[in-house]
């Protein structure tokens, strides 16, 4: 969860710093409803993918900036934390089928909120962009995030991505990212 530090406090979490900078432009339901199913839904199939088809690509994913001892012990509780994840948030291969018919029907939802318009509320970039652009980006891996550079798409989610790759809302999170990043 990000935090921001400012000279007189510390604010947690993504809606209360966008609060803090005043950013306009929400849709507290629209933000809500990517957050909850879209974003959730996008997250548990990537890690499905990596935890069971490229585990050790998933380890460097989480642990390639994690130094000293907390990096070591991180690296050698991997089997067992991979296990963990895997049960606890219910990543198993077989839910993939279950999470893009999920996936596919808020896409079309959200496509459908897009339609037509360079923003999401008003006329110009703001708050329910940044929130969708980012909750989004993981599935878009948009080229202007280098956080994603060196994410290697597990073989049974590339023909999804591939799929998806010119989807009006990947498409859209894309050139959020270009114009705004």
């Amino acid at each position: 969860m990000p935090f921001l530090r400012t000279r007189s406090d510390i604010v947690q979490g993504s809606g209360a710093i966008l609060d803090w900078a005043g950013l306009d432009g929400g849709d507290p339901e629209l933000e809500d409803r990517v957050a909850k199913n879209l974003a959730v839904a996008g997250r548990r199939m990537v890690y499905a993918g990596l935890l069971n088809e490229t585990p050790g690509h998933a380890a460097e994913l989480l642990f390639s900036r994690v130094r000293g001892a907390a990096g070591l012990a991180g690296r050698a509780a991997w089997p067992i934390t991979r296990r963990l994840m895997i049960r606890a948030m219910r990543t198993q291969l077989v839910h993939i089928a279950a999470l893009e018919q999920r996936i596919a029907g808020e896409l079309t939802w959200l496509a459908g909120r897009i339609a037509g318009r360079d923003y999401l509320v008003g006329g110009c970039f703001g708050r329910a962009d940044l929130t969708v652009a980012s909750l989004l980006s993981l599935l878009v891996l948009p080229e202007r995030c280098a956080i994603y550079a060196s994410v290697v798409v597990p073989p049974v989610l590339r023909p999804l991505f591939e799929r998806w790759r010119e989807h009006p809302v990947a498409v859209y999170v894309r050139r959020i990212y270009a114009v705004h990043r």
